[in-house]
């Protein structure tokens, strides 16, 4: 655009001021139209800017600053007594007191610390593959809509032209009222199809442009809107799935809880410092140390607490192996599903797309020959743009299955 202006003789044009405001606002708008973009780089601009993805990465944050929390240690105690202490003179006496709980504790607790940290950081990356898949499918669900578009717009176009001939046939009286009804309904029932999925196309860019929080509308760009999986295995390794790692976190975690609350039974401890007066011998001020034990002897509430942690790492062990079977079949039903979909497919690519094409033009001939009239040729080409129909929504299937295969293997 700039190199445009460079090559325009500023000194020879006489804009107008309604012009000049006109090209300024031009300007201004134009990072609001569609911008094409890739699936790659539309799956990075979400890493980077997606609210979801954001949210989590704000947690992860959160727990890494809170792992130095662990050594919490409670607050000093300090005292202070006047008066008649040990005789009838006026003493003072000032002291202070530490209450720690067992080293053990504090190295527990940094333990539990740390795992909600990991926890945070795999629920991140579950949160990029979730967002990932959303992404791909609203990717690849506007290719297709603009590919059906093509299409309608030319079954659109066919329609058009018979509406025109019909009408030209009825004022000239070769044709009646029942065939310029017909292509009237048949135009319009096209047209509304057209308004229809240009509406679905508007939403979809929407909730792309929102997936990604950015003011710009992306018009998504591939070599092909069909999905192509290649060579896939039949079985599925679930432990490198997200869920399946934050499921061995919280397990994990588990344990380290229930060690934490273990330690909390041993002893707490505490040293004391005091320092006095003895006014009735001498002038000197007098030192004390003290060091104490606080020995547990009501322990049953925390025995619960320990009984309740390790009955939470049986729950989480069977919950892992209920997401662990989920895959697994999901992943088996999807591989059916998708070899069984990319077969109708290709059928279609293979034969019928050709039939389709081959019965447009057949009728469009054989109508204006005159060997078929105006209600088989609407039979005719609306059984070709069925076809054409079905193809979609078999691709719109196939790439369903196949996004929810990338998601099973993480990719």
């Amino acid at each position: 655009l700039f190199i445009q202006f460079e090559k325009i003789n500023l000194k020879k044009m006489k804009l107008s001021k309604k012009s000049v405001i006109s090209i300024f606002v031009l300007l201004i708008q134009m990072p609001l139209f569609a911008q094409n973009i890739t699936l790659e780089q539309a799956l990075e601009m979400a890493d980077k800017n997606n609210l979801s993805i954001k949210s989590n990465e704000l947690l992860e944050s959160y727990q890494a600053k809170k792992k130095a929390s662990y050594l919490n240690i409670p607050q000093a105690n300090l005292t202070t007594e006047l008066g008649q202490i040990n005789t009838a003179a006026f003493d003072n006496k000032f002291g202070i007191t530490q209450s720690i709980n067992f080293p053990a504790v504090y190295s527990n607790q940094k333990k539990v610390l740390e795992q909600e940290w990991q926890k945070a950081i795999t629920q991140t990356k579950l949160s990029k593959i979730e967002t990932g898949k959303l992404v791909t499918q609203i990717f690849y669900q506007i290719l297709l809509l603009n590919e059906q578009k093509k299409i309608l717009s030319k079954t659109n176009t066919l329609y058009a032209e018979f509406l025109e001939k019909s009408k030209l046939r009825f004022e000239k009286g070769a044709g009646n009222i029942l065939e310029k009804t017909t292509a009237e309904v048949q135009y319009e029932n096209i047209s509304n199809q057209l308004k229809w999925l240009e509406n679905e196309i508007d939403l979809a860019e929407i909730q792309l442009q929102w997936l990604l929080h950015s003011d710009i509308k992306y018009n998504p760009m591939a070599a092909d809107f069909i999905i192509d999986l290649g060579l896939l295995s039949n079985e599925i390794t679930t432990e490198n799935h997200p869920v399946i790692q934050l499921s061995s976190q919280e397990i994990e975690q588990s344990k380290l809880q229930v060690r934490l609350e273990k330690s909390k039974l041993l002893p707490d401890l505490s040293l004391s410092y005091y320092n006095q007066s003895f006014r009735e011998i001498d002038q000197h001020r007098y030192n004390v140390v003290a060091i104490g034990i606080g020995v547990p002897i009501f322990t049953s509430g925390q025995k619960a607490n320990i009984k309740a942690e390790q009955q939470k790492i049986a729950f989480y062990e069977n919950e892992q192996l209920v997401k662990k079977a989920q895959l697994e079949t999901e992943y088996r039903s999807a591989l059916g599903s998708y070899q069984m979909q990319k077969a109708i497919v290709e059928s279609f690519q293979n034969k019928q797309l050709s039939q389709a094409e081959q019965i447009f033009k057949t009728a469009k001939e054989q109508f204006a020959n005159g060997e078929i009239n105006y209600l088989d040729w609407v039979l005719l080409n609306n059984q070709a743009t069925q076809i054409q129909t079905n193809y979609y929504q078999a691709v719109a299937q196939l790439n369903q299955t196949a996004i929810t295969i990338l998601y099973l293997i993480s990719k």
